[in-house]
């Protein structure tokens, strides 16, 4: 009786279908193919034979040059360094369409970002100036990809890393580039060195966590935050890498 029900529920196979998977149900839609339990049953069925067999439909889409990029809830961006550019992937099992967008002077030289489109959330790292002979213009070549006369790209990149900036960490809008709405402090000063293309960094919920190993002494600094209330939650710095 209790298998009669469920073959005869299609409710119940999608709920059960996503579980097996590990997966859950997406925010309602109101019209469309996906506005039903049967029409998303469907979908998700052949989303996953999809996966299963290496089934895909190809788009080509020209990105501009960057230093750094990442993909994450079906949103691609990358960053030269100075602007951003995000693209939504078009997927015909998700019903997306290709959508871009990019912020032509985002204020400050990006070392690095992450993001998390379901928040809305872009988390992008500012290096300030070492206390050393260096200077800012050290990173902006680095993230231009700019040869200096007489010297090579790799020694510049050591240089800056040698130098131990201070991360000013960003929190703003994935869609806007401004600050986000949620944060009650935008910009977070963590009292820890980082390094040049050495950085890590995970959002999970409301929580952010940024690695930062210094590539001069085999050390590295942890910081953990509240994203949204800039509540420090950890903090290592200076603690041997093993």
């Amino acid at each position: 009786m209790l298998s009669r029900c469920i073959l005869e529920s299609t409710a119940l196979r999608y709920e059960l279908e996503l579980a097996w998977y590990g997966y859950v149900d997406g925010l309602p839609t109101p019209s469309g193919p996906y506005a039903t339990k049967a029409g998303r049953l469907q979908a998700f069925r052949r989303y996953m034979n999809a996966w299963s067999n290496l089934f895909w439909e190809e788009t080509r889409v020209p990105i501009p040059p960057s230093t750094s990029y990442e993909i994450d809830g079906g949103v691609y961006a990358s960053s030269d360094g100075h602007s951003l550019w995000c693209m939504e992937l078009p997927s015909s099992l998700r019903g997306t369409k290709l959508k871009k967008w990019s912020y032509s002077n985002i204020g400050f030289v990006v070392a690095d970002f992450t993001f998390n489109p379901k928040q809305d959330l872009l988390i992008a790292i500012e290096l300030s100036v070492p206390s050393c002979h260096c200077s800012s213009s050290i990173l902006t070549r680095i993230f231009s990809r700019q040869q200096v006369e007489g010297e090579d790209y790799d020694d510049w990149v050591y240089d800056a890393s040698a130098a131990n900036w201070k991360p000013v960490v960003h929190i703003l809008s994935l869609k806007t580039g401004a600050a986000h709405p949620r944060a009650s402090n935008p910009h977070l000063l963590p009292d820890i060195y980082a390094n040049v293309g050495l950085m890590q960094m995970r959002i999970m919920g409301n929580l952010y966590g940024l690695l930062c190993p210094v590539a001069t002494d085999d050390r590295t600094g942890f910081v953990a935050y509240e994203w949204d209330t800039g509540k420090k939650i950890v903090v290592r710095d200076c603690f041997a890498l093993r």
